[in-house]
């Protein structure tokens, strides 16, 4: 026990630090938003511009909202969420997402963990404490966490409590995860593609972070501050979850900060609302520091992740995309669509958006019909029932595409390599062509994962045969953590 806390306490071989804490919103930018046109509340406001449905999920969780008088991304219940999306190129200027969840309500932007449990800046110093670790959540922070974070300079949200005595930290993000503006280009080799670069080092979880200079655009500037961006953001397989080998995918956009930092950009995360997450972890657009680094629900605590990132020399991509993932975000807390793991997942959501504003991102097939047959046979004799293999067969029915994250990932990915080398071969529309002519760097990001109690993550599946040979095939056999299911009032219903 002594030898446990001991290696809890590593930051300890420095002196006491100083800190100040701001509020969240002390930031210049949040997304491509200026983070004054935000106000700090809770999902219990009774001012708020969101629907009431998405205050719902957050009665009690720090979110952003919109100051009065900003434009808002608003959603119509008549139309379908591909037209919701395009919607959003006809809106200028573009709205802002109705609620951002922020996860705390303080901020610690350049923090060092020191002794006997402090945290500090250089000015003042205070004791912190992690905040409460969900029963049903498998990774937590450990020794080995306190040996990677060190003395490093950290990015740390959370709320001050006992008149500023206390800081309960909420999520961590390392502050030397940044781009560098000045390293070299290293485009992919002929034997390269975004898949080998995924699948490197069984993922890379335990690899150092990186960055990738893989395109730039001839003649231009090499520096990054301030201007705009949009990630399209891999998570990676959980290594002791069977229900999670598929990884997870979102769309980011925003500003690059000084030094490289992309932590402010948002991610717009869909994820099934209808469940209550073993991690706490609820469809949002959200902070990218925050998806990751939350202690319950933070990605980079059970696997790697990975980022293609496109640097911009205009807004106006970036805005009207996350315009229409605002939109789709908006229809989704009203239930007006359904999370659906083979029909509408996070893949489907976020991709079917993309290709809703006009990217046509190339297709990949399904499975076939012969072996979506033969797997609705092989599933409904394993798992005992017709469901089952019904379930299968769903799976490999489905576009792949939009149904494996890592799949979207390396369609939409290549593809917008393609634009920036104008190789598609194809006649671009209007939202691809402004893409294309904004586009002034590529670079693909690995985030290592955060060491923790959690056994290491490795890459996502890029294939159902993949996913089929990762999983047993005897349901009975499987690691599959139990959740409870969140009934949608119907009092929200309308």
């Amino acid at each position: 026990m002594r030898f446990i806390r001991l290696c809890l306490l590593l930051p300890l071989l420095v002196q006491p630090f100083q800190v100040s804490a701001d509020s969240a919103l002390s930031v210049p930018s949040i997304g491509t938003y200026s983070s004054s046109a935000f106000r700090v509340t809770t999902g219990q406001c009774g001012d708020c511009p969101a629907p009431r449905q998405g205050l719902w999920y957050f009665q009690q969780d720090s979110i952003a909202v919109p100051q009065a008088g900003q434009p808002l991304s608003g959603f119509d219940k008549r139309l379908t969420l591909d037209a919701e999306a395009r919607a959003a190129l006809a809106s200028n200027p573009s709205g802002l997402p109705s609620l951002i969840l922020l996860g705390a309500p303080d901020l610690l932007p350049d923090a060092r963990f020191a002794a006997n449990y402090r945290v500090g800046d250089g000015k003042i110093s205070a004791r912190w404490h992690l905040s409460p670790r969900l029963k049903s959540n498998r990774s937590w922070y450990d020794r080995h966490s306190a040996a990677f974070f060190g003395t490093q300079s950290l990015k740390l949200r959370g709320e001050w409590q006992n008149q500023q005595q206390a800081f309960e930290v909420r999520s961590i993000w390392p502050r030397s995860f940044g781009i560098s503006a000045s390293q070299p280009l290293q485009p992919l080799r002929a034997d390269e593609n975004l898949q080998n670069l995924v699948q490197a080092d069984q993922g890379g979880a335990r690899l150092p972070f990186n960055s990738r200079l893989l395109w730039r655009k001839p003649g231009s500037s090499s520096g990054l501050d301030g201007k705009a961006a949009i990630g399209i953001m891999l998570n990676g397989a959980q290594g002791d979850d069977d229900e999670a080998h598929g990884g997870h995918i979102a769309m980011a956009t925003g500003r690059i900060g000084p030094q490289g930092d992309f932590s402010d950009l948002l991610i717009s995360n869909f994820y099934s609302l209808d469940i209550y997450s073993e991690k706490g972890i609820v469809a949002a657009v959200t902070p990218l520091d925050n998806y990751l680094g939350d202690l319950n629900s933070g990605q980079q605590w059970y696997r790697p992740s990975y980022m293609l990132l496109a640097v911009l020399n205009n807004d106006r991509p970036a805005t009207v995309t996350q315009d229409a993932l605002n939109r789709v975000m908006n229809r989704f807390y009203r239930h007006d669509v359904v999370y659906n793991h083979s029909r509408l997942n996070c893949t489907g959501l976020s991709i079917d958006t993309l290709r809703a504003l006009g990217w046509q991102i190339p297709l990949a097939g399904n499975s076939g019909e012969i072996v979506s047959r033969i797997g609705f046979a092989l599933s409904a004799i394993a798992g005992g029932s017709i469901d089952s293999g019904r379930g299968t067969f769903d799976y490999l029915q489905a576009e792949l595409s939009r149904l494996l994250p890592a799949v979207g990932f390396r369609e939409a990915g290549g593809d917008l390599l393609n634009l920036a080398q104008q190789r598609t071969g194809r006649q671009l529309g209007a939202y691809e062509q402004q893409l294309a002519n904004s586009l002034e760097a590529v670079y693909f990001i690995r985030i290592p994962q955060y060491p923790s109690s959690r056994k290491w993550g490795q890459a996502p599946v890029f294939s159902n045969f993949e996913y089929v040979r990762r999983t047993p095939l005897k349901e009975s056999e499987r690691q599959i953590v139990p959740v409870d299911k969140r009934p949608f009032p119907a009092s929200l219903r309308d």
